[in-house]
């Protein structure tokens, strides 16, 4: 290693126990890398509009300021981004391009010239099906550097995450919901519909049939007309943007067959299906369709984009920038399916998610920032906690992250609206614990983050300590006595297939569930609460980061409380710490489930001024 060089913090990627290693890149395969910036810092008065629009309601804040107010302020300075080129070209690397808005560099180049400049050894691996390229230890960077780069992203294109997705068989007996019967539940506003609010549901795979969304809304929901749904295509570095693409409609209708046959295991339908990449594409399916039936059911008058993108933290990141519409002109564009540009959202369902431990610590700074960015224009995150429990992780299998508490990246995010689960269980409402979901248990995913700290509006709000959590992950350098992580979640809904989501999937009547079914639904309710204050004030709200203000005692308290149950995943070890719901916020539910009518009332109060002093 070159003399004057150090590691960038958390940037070792955190290989599965059952990764194959395959052997060295060839040192002449061009590929391209992206070196990511540290924001610059806010100017006092804009940071002080961001604040009181983040801790104040939405009738009583400052106007939000233009995303060109907002790019102005946070990009990086221009010596930084000097600085990265400067680097570049002394190691012969093609800058393509830099990027203003999305506070990077992109370099191309030889990958015998990467690793010289980023000190690692790139290798191709193979885990579970799929074949990526990655290293072992940490990225390198000059010292003078390591003061102005967050992340780089491009070495590493592992696969991360799955749908948080519980599907499930359809029994004589089982009382399963319709969306609006479950948003009448949750007493979600019936004056409004949407209208005026793009919901955009980030997909990693799979796709949606045309023909089962028209049957789903205008056939089993009686709607007029379905909802608009768009495919948007994102941009990638090393392979083509993924597209809208289903399992055949033929396959897929003998999928939903075996999930709702009750007598079919979970092993026996993988069995079933005789081909490695059709259940991961059967299941993508199954949830790309589900995340626009709940969103559009709850708010059929909003425009629902689906961003197709790549399972890479490359891919994570991209998504929620396009999705944002934060880029400059010359950056790589995202798609429609119809040629034209996307329009900005307004509310972002995300219903995959990854282990903690998995990405990069620099991954996920790059992509809580995004979030971050999404937030102060005006878009609330709304992400899946998982379906696994405290552990996050199969029990039975062999990632190697089976020893420790764990919660699910993005949710874990400050910047995210971290979804839990319930089961419905008549007039009442519990924890979501479901030991033999398909002979596989599943359980509402929460617990305490092992990277991001306790942000200052979960005070007061009895997240535990990392001392008290027995067996947990923690990132490089925490002191274990000291550490207070960010609880998740923050908010449930009704997520166990028991008491699941009737849909339509494949031509058929299916049931719908998982952490990845809360997370469209609160996207659908916040599309909805958007609509109906903007009716109250004289210019368009949009909600955008939503913790700090709901963890207000006041708003906290509009939702219901679930104290009930816990999440403690059948088949995890003994000294892996698990949460029970209780009073007030809890690892399993957070703050609760929604009450619409509620929540809407607290929203559309006014604040007094504040005394001038």
């Amino acid at each position: 290693m070159p003399s004057g060089r150090v590691p960038i913090g958390q940037s070792t990627p955190a290989h599965p126990a059952d990764t194959v290693p395959r052997g060295r890149l060839p040192g002449d395969e061009q590929r391209r890398i992206v070196v990511v910036l540290k924001p610059g810092d806010s100017p006092e008065p804009l940071a002080r509009t961001l604040h009181e629009i983040d801790t104040r309601l939405p009738l009583s804040r400052p106007s939000r300021p233009s995303p060109e107010e907002l790019a102005a302020a946070h990009e990086p300075p221009a010596a930084h981004f000097d600085a990265v080129e400067r680097f570049a070209r002394e190691h012969e690397l093609e800058v393509v391009r830099r990027s203003r808005s999305q506070h990077h560099v992109e370099l191309r180049g030889p990958v015998s010239r990467l690793e010289a400049a980023f000190g690692v050894e790139l290798e191709h691996f193979h885990r579970a099906g799929q074949a990526y390229q990655s290293h072992r230890g940490p990225v390198h960077i000059p010292a003078e550097l390591e003061p102005i780069v967050l992340a780089v992203l491009g070495l590493d294109d592992a696969h991360l995450g799955h749908p948080m997705l519980a599907a499930g068989a359809v029994l004589h007996k089982q009382r399963t919901y319709t969306v609006p019967q479950v948003a009448a539940r949750y007493r979600f506003p019936s004056t409004v519909n949407g209208a005026g609010q793009r919901i955009a549901i980030v997909a990693f795979g799979g796709g949606y049939h045309q023909e089962d969304l028209e049957a789903y809304f205008t056939g089993h929901l009686k709607l007029a007309k379905s909802p608009k749904v768009t495919a948007v295509y994102v941009p990638d570095q090393h392979q083509p943007s993924p597209q809208n693409d289903p399992l055949p409609m033929r396959r897929l209708g003998l999928f939903i067959d075996d999930m709702n046959d009750p007598k079919l295991s979970m092993a026996q339908v993988t069995k079933e299906m005789d081909c490695a990449l059709c259940l991961p594409r059967a299941l993508a399916t199954f949830e790309v369709t589900m995340d626009i039936e709940v969103a559009g059911a709850i708010a059929p008058g909003a425009h629902i984009d689906v961003y197709f993108a790549n399972p890479t933290v490359w891919g994570w990141r991209a998504a929620i920038l396009a999705a944002a519409g934060i880029r400059d002109e010359s950056d790589p564009a995202p798609v429609r399916s119809d040629g034209r540009l996307p329009q900005r959202a307004t509310v972002l369902a995300f219903s995959w998610g990854s282990p903690e431990t998995q990405p990069t610590g620099s991954g996920k700074d790059a992509v809580s920032l995004a979030l971050q960015q999404a937030g102060q224009r005006g878009i609330t995150a709304c992400c899946a906690s998982g379906d696994l429990g405290s552990l996050c992780v199969d029990p039975t299998g062999n990632s190697g992250f089976q020893a420790a508490a764990n919660v699910s990246f993005p949710a874990s995010s400050p910047f995210a609206l971290a979804c839990g689960g319930t089961t419905i269980r008549g007039k009442e409402e519990v924890s979501w614990n479901n030991p033999d979901w398909k002979r596989s248990p599943m359980a509402s995913g929460g617990g305490v983050s092992g990277y991001f700290a306790r942000p200052t509006w979960q005070a007061g709000h009895n997240v535990p300590m990392h001392r008290a959590l027995g067996k947990a992950w923690l990132k490089d350098g925490a002191d274990p006595a000291l550490w207070v992580g960010r609880g998740v979640p923050d908010v449930a809904a009704n997520a166990d297939a028991v008491s699941g989501y009737e849909l339509y999937v494949g031509g058929r009547r299916a049931i719908g569930g998982g952490t990845s079914a809360a997370a469209p639904l609160w996207a659908g309710f916040i599309a909805l609460l958007n609509q109906g204050l903007s009716r109250l004030a004289p210019e368009r709200i949009t909600l955008g980061f939503l913790n700090a203000l709901l963890y207000r005692r006041g708003l906290a308290m509009t939702l219901r409380d679930i104290d009930e149950g816990n999440n403690r995943l059948p088949g995890t070890a003994g000294d892996v710490a698990y949460f029970k719901a209780a009073a007030g916020w809890d690892a399993c539910t957070g703050l609760g489930v929604p009450d619409g009518g509620n929540l809407f009332s607290a929203l559309s109060q006014k604040e007094q001024p504040k005394a001038e002093t």
